[in-house]
């Protein structure tokens, strides 16, 4: 039987189950046989017990799959000694419930054990926000996996993954998006980083989508420029090489991917990932979940610039409840943020090093691209550089009109990409190898590199 995987994956990794000292000081049932007893909390044994109606809980409501009781943010679970009450917008409710589950949008919150880690669990259990949670496809309405029992949600099931057989834990849900309950999680089973930031889902109709969805990534230039490649024509199959902003209908066909495509995208970009500071935040936008993990494992990130939003994130996995708040960082911020990723994901030294350079050279590559035109004559283009002072180019050209934009591109490198690189001590840069660079010459109205008649 395979389980769901976790954001951080180590897919051969196990955690250990809860001992039976900690199973009775939590009261948690079902952890595990001790003494032939079973435990309890509050004198329900079917407490937490999986349910597909309420005759299945003795004293309890099944709710969301499981036996428990409805509660209010302050009031409600003085039953159960040991549990917390999670309103329903919380992320341990997203990962019990669904994030799209009508009943969640019925319940005020529910009665969950109260956590601060997986061991304070039961097993098959993961700590979601300070509060047990069922694993996805281990009863419970998480979704997904292969299923185990009557108290499954409908729709559990096993889903081939194309990258291997690694295990996992959980449904892929975040602090700020959860999939469908029946929906499932497939890891990226030859993932090299310690973290997934693109994670993909497959659905009922078995058909895969991605979180955050990959229309219009920088990062697949450099791929399209050859449409014979064969990541290109993968790529093409869902309009991926476009750059203008997607119609609904091509929305709908990225969101009805095949998962063995789904997946090969996801690693694509996982090769590439890096953060980036900029002058307002970090590039790509940082998960809150990563930064909750990145405030409460490094107390002087958790006192740094980050101090504010640390105490937010830290105060809405104990409240349980989550404001919308749209988050801007300042320079400070994101460079703080940006290293600090970069770590958490298991990027460092040469990889970090060499993963900044290539970002470097992507993104000025992209705007050089951008630039290459309007040209009447060949007087009206110019030969230009592209590298900057973490990386190393070959030579392009550009369209004299715009080397302003270009300047400006390459004042950003340096403090971005090229910032990170000097932070991370990476040396001096590889010159790369090249032939002589071509003249400029305008072509059908776009500046081009022309061999000499």
């Amino acid at each position: 039987m395979k389980t769901q995987a976790e954001p951080r994956l180590h897919p051969r990794k196990r955690r250990p189950l809860v001992t039976c000292a900690l199973a009775a000081l939590l009261g948690l049932v079902g952890a595990v046989g001790c003494g032939g007893k079973t435990a309890t909390l509050g004198g329900e044994t079917n407490w937490l017990k999986t349910c597909t109606e309420a005759s299945d809980c003795g004293s309890g409501d099944c709710l969301c799959g499981v036996c428990t009781q409805e509660c209010s943010k302050s009031s409600g679970c003085d039953d159960h000694s040991d549990a917390i009450c999670k309103t329903k917008n919380s992320s341990s409710i997203g990962a019990q419930c669904g994030a799209t589950s009508p009943e969640r949008d019925t319940l005020s919150g529910i009665c969950l054990p109260e956590c601060s880690q997986d061991n304070d669990c039961a097993s098959r259990q993961s700590c979601v926000a300070g509060a047990c949670v069922f694993q996805a496809g281990s009863g419970g309405n998480g979704g997904g996996g292969e299923p185990t029992g009557p108290g499954d949600p409908p729709g559990a099931r096993d889903v081939p993954n194309p990258t291997g057989d690694c295990a996992a834990t959980t449904n892929g849900a975040g602090t700020e998006h959860s999939p469908d309950p029946t929906d499932t999680y497939l890891p990226d089973c030859a993932l090299e980083l310690e973290r997934e930031y693109y994670r993909v889902f497959v659905t009922q109709a078995d058909v895969a989508y991605m979180i955050p969805r990959p229309d219009n990534h920088p990062t697949f230039a450099s791929v399209c420029t050859n449409p014979e490649a064969p990541f290109a024509i993968v790529l093409n199959r869902y309009d991926l090489c476009q750059k203008e902003a997607f119609s609904s209908s091509q929305v709908d066909a990225v969101n009805a991917m095949a998962p063995s495509d789904a997946l090969a995208i996801a690693h694509f970009l996982h090769e590439r990932l890096v953060f980036v500071a900029t002058e307002n935040g970090v590039n790509p936008g940082a998960r809150a979940e990563d930064i909750l993990e990145a405030c409460k494992s490094d107390e002087a990130f958790r006192t740094g610039p980050m101090s504010r939003r640390c105490d937010f994130e830290i105060a809405s996995e104990q409240s349980g409840g989550r404001d919308d708040i749209g988050w801007q960082h300042t320079g400070e911020q994101g460079i703080a943020l940006a290293d600090k990723l970069n770590e958490l994901y298991g990027m460092a030294n040469a990889d970090l090093c060499q993963r900044l350079a290539n970002d470097a050279h992507m993104t000025l590559q992209s705007v050089i691209e951008e630039n290459r035109g309007p040209c009447t004559n060949d007087d009206d283009c110019v030969s230009v550089a592209d590298s900057s002072t973490c990386h190393d180019g070959c030579g392009a050209v550009a369209a004299m009109s715009n080397l302003t934009e270009l300047e400006a591109a390459k004042e950003r490198l340096a403090s971005e990409q090229c910032g990170g690189w000097e932070r991370a001590e990476c040396g001096p840069v590889i010159i790369r190898p090249c032939i002589q660079p071509l003249p400029a010459a305008c072509v059908a109205g776009i500046c081009q590199q022309v061999s000499p008649e």
